[in-house]
């Protein structure tokens, strides 16, 4: 990685004005110790009504908005990635909030970014008032799920561009993504710095069967896993959400 690496941040947001306020806020600060070598992209999924009253606010922050009807979540990460220009890229939702306090702190850990993943901790709340700070478990767990949370996650920028995200998964294209880009030999560096915060919303409560369906397709998939690795894989999903769950209710 070239000295001074740039970094992309691609915000998804959709009739979610409020969230997206919360987002570009909490990014302000470092967009203003970076300057250049931070680019602020919004792709905004057609929102109605229109959000365009929070990108004015947010005019000197951005660097590119775009609103249009997209293919859901997975397809409009991949339009704003496609007209990025970072060296490294970042995905945070409409509603998640950054939690780096410095540019200088982040510069420090996008040194390794370009022949590695970088995974940072993240703040979780699962029942919208307390937080925890998780870290991110080891590469070998990239065989069951997702070793942490995409917003903790910041990916060499070549890389994603030209893999893009699988929209055959409608809920875990970023985990099959993160899968193929280390099967690609980037490898995956945890650091202790805590990127964002985010509440964990409705689709992982909700639809956890499917998650669990689709992350057996990964398996199948990528890592030619048989029906015994498949459930055994399964079950360890619904054990540590069990777990985290507990640990929110003490």
């Amino acid at each position: 990685m070239r000295s001074n690496p740039t970094l992309t941040v691609v915000v998804i947001t959709r009739d979610d004005p409020e969230g997206l306020d919360a987002t570009l806020a909490s990014l302000k600060p470092l967009k203003q110790d970076a300057g250049n070598l931070l680019e602020i992209l919004v792709q905004d999924g057609a929102s109605q009504p229109p959000v365009d009253s929070v990108l004015d606010r947010y005019r000197s922050l951005i660097d590119g908005w775009t609103s249009e009807v997209d293919g859901g979540i997975y397809d409009a990460m991949n339009r704003a990635t496609a007209r990025g220009h970072g060296d490294c890229v970042w995905y945070l939702n409409g509603g998640d909030r950054s939690c780096v306090a410095s540019w200088e702190a982040l510069a420090r850990i996008l040194e390794d970014c370009g022949d590695m993943h970088l995974f940072g901790y993240i703040l979780v709340s699962e029942d919208g008032t307390t937080q925890r700070r998780r870290g991110a478990r080891r590469a070998s767990y990239l065989r069951h799920a997702l070793p942490t949370s995409h917003q903790a996650i910041i990916y060499p920028g070549a890389v994603v561009r030209a893999l893009q995200y699988d929209t055959k998964f409608q809920i875990v294209a970023d985990y099959e993504m993160t899968v193929r880009v280390w099967q690609a030999g980037i490898g995956i560096r945890r650091h202790s710095l805590t990127l964002a915060s985010f509440s964990v919303g409705g689709i992982s409560s909700s639809r956890s069967s499917e998650i669990a369906i689709e992350a057996g397709k990964v398996h199948s998939k990528h890592f030619g896993a048989g029906m015994i690795r498949r459930q055994s894989s399964r079950v360890r999903f619904a054990i540590s959400r069990c777990i985290r769950q507990r640990r929110f209710a003490k």
